[in-house]
């Protein structure tokens, strides 16, 4: 399906969607299983351990450096 005259596919815009609730723009996403959150929905798929670190609640990756956030915003 295109969107529009620049042959622009529905598959194009998966990648840049909240997996949760379908909403941009993106701000985190799983190192381990590339699940991709907005800030609203941030709370409820990634839970902030007390070291700081955030685990997936898709798959239970605990990831410590915190290096994907997109445009390297820290929440």
């Amino acid at each position: 399906m295109d969107i529009d005259a620049q042959k622009i596919n529905v598959c194009d815009f998966e990648d840049l969607l909240c997996h949760k609730c379908g909403n941009a723009p993106l701000i985190y996403y799983c190192p381990a299983c590339d699940f991709k959150v907005c800030s609203d929905c941030l709370p409820k798929c990634f839970r902030r351990l007390p070291n700081g670190a955030l685990e997936c609640r898709n798959c239970a990756h605990i990831d410590k450096k915190l290096t994907t956030f997109v445009d390297d915003k820290k929440a």
